[in-house]
């Protein structure tokens, strides 16, 4: 299957995964094979399911057991919370809920045993073959409710996504409890394409990231607004800006000896807590390990330097050049380079003397931050860019007031395995309950040159 191409789904890692054994594309390829099994649309043949399942049974035994049992309790409280709504709405006997059962039982038996058969997902979903009579208002094949009850790859209605308020928040609230995938369509099972209309496409991008979603496109430009069950995620509420902490030092100097080492001794506390909120130990093990490097790394090319908003041209072209499979295709660059224009994007820029070298291409949504895609290039991965770029970018977004740093969905595929490291797992109840009370607002954000000689000093940890 290497260089195939079904639908919009470029497969083409399969030679890499082969070949080379490399560990991202085999990641990638198991991803596109097992979201078309999860789908249904085509006849596989049972030896091909049972061949995947059985490298699923492989892949778990030299998986990290605890973190995959962490995300199956996820889906069994989901599941759980979806199987409880179906139960009030649907007939009892109706094929559907009977499914839900079943997997249900599967799924505790799962962990109960400590094992994994992704397969139990590829069977939670109706079959769009099944819901076909559903899409016009009858019933499905299953016995299953109408479409407007039960839907195969939920859709925002396109009005929604371009009106956005109190109706979007509305699907986010709903899907939030029973959404079982991750993604849906906007508009109908065809999609919306971006590229036609920009300043309609505009509005559609920061009505569905204002309301809590994330978002993707295929190649030819289809969005698809994602709303994932985990979600990367780094708090930077409890990093000081550099205006608090002055203030906290004036305010100190105008108190007594006493009252002073009292509220020093409540400063550390605070600080250990702060230390303990913005990261985790593998965090704080990547801050040393990069300030390690920024201490001893040769710069024969000049200085490292952080930068804002400085090159959206050359960030495109590098980014094609590092993803060469990558999501964002032509039409969304388009779109993505009239936002730029009007202050609507975000590029966090790390350079090695005159080259870049990362950049993290994001959103402002009131005070969280939204990266929709990141690179670094992998010839001066010595320097470590993305860690490096991560750490002095959400320092300096903490110092300016931003409250989360938000990566966007994740998973226990290998090109995800870097948000385990500079970011929390939240679920989506947990993310919205941090998101939305600071969705609006605005902070204000230096562009340019911001630290013209990176130093351990500028990160975060």
């Amino acid at each position: 299957c290497e260089d195939a191409l079904i639908g919009e789904y470029n497969i083409a890692p399969a030679g890499d995964a082969l070949q080379t054994h490399d560990k991202t594309a085999m990641g990638r390829l198991h991803q596109a094979i097992y979201q078309f099994l999860e789908i249904g649309m085509m006849p596989w043949p049972q030896s091909f399911k049972d061949a995947v399942a059985a490298f699923e049974r492989v892949k778990f035994q030299y998986s990290n057991k605890e973190k995959v049992m962490e995300a199956l309790l996820v889906v069994q409280a989901s599941l759980k919370r979806h199987l409880g709504s179906a139960e009030k709405e649907l007939e009892p006997s109706c094929q559907y809920v009977t499914r839900l059962k079943t997997a249900m039982r599967r799924l505790d038996d799962m962990i109960g045993r400590n094992t994994i058969d992704l397969s139990l997902m590829w069977e939670l979903r109706p079959k769009p073959f099944e819901n076909l009579f559903a899409m016009f208002g009858g019933q499905a094949q299953d016995n299953g409710p109408p479409r407007s009850k039960i839907k195969y790859l939920p859709s925002l209605e396109l009005k929604e996504a371009i009106g956005g308020g109190k109706d979007l928040d509305k699907k986010v609230s709903l899907y939030n409890e029973v959404l079982l995938g991750d993604a849906m369509m906007v508009g109908s099972m065809l999609g919306y394409e971006v590229g036609h209309d920009v300043g309609q496409d505009r509005r559609i991008i920061q009505n569905l990231l204002f309301a809590g979603f994330g978002y993707l496109t295929t190649r030819g430009g289809k969005i698809i607004p994602t709303l994932n069950s985990l979600r990367a995620v780094l708090p930077l509420t409890n990093a000081p800006s550099t205006k608090e902490a002055k203030g906290a030092k004036n305010r100190s100097r105008s108190r007594s000896p006493a009252a002073r080492n009292t509220q020093s001794r409540q400063q550390k506390k605070e600080r250990k807590s702060a230390n303990l909120a913005i990261g985790h130990k593998k965090l704080k093990k990547r801050g040393k390990d990069v300030s390690r490097m920024l201490r001893n790394a040769a710069r024969d090319k000049g200085s490292i330097s952080f930068r804002v908003n400085t090159d959206f041209k050359q960030t495109m072209r590098l980014l094609t050049e590092h993803h060469k499979d990558s999501w964002v295709g032509p039409k969304l660059q388009a779109v993505w380079e009239v936002m730029f224009k009007e202050s609507e994007m975000l590029v966090f820029e790390l350079w090695y003397g005159g080259e870049m070298i990362a950049a993290d291409i994001a959103h402002r949504v009131g005070r969280s931050i939204y990266v929709a895609t990141r690179f670094f290039q992998q010839s001066y991965r010595k320097l470590q860019p993305g860690f490096l770029l991560a750490l002095v970018e959400t320092k300096f977004l903490a110092e300016a007031g931003f409250v989360l740093w938000d990566l966007g969905g994740t998973d226990s595929s290998p090109m995800m395995a870097y948000k385990e490291v500079v970011s929390f797992q939240m679920s989506r109840p947990e993310f919205l309950a941090k998101f939305l009370p600071v969705r609006a607002g605005s902070v204000g954000l230096k562009t340019g040159i911001i630290i013209d000689d990176v130093k351990a000093e500028h990160l975060l940890c």
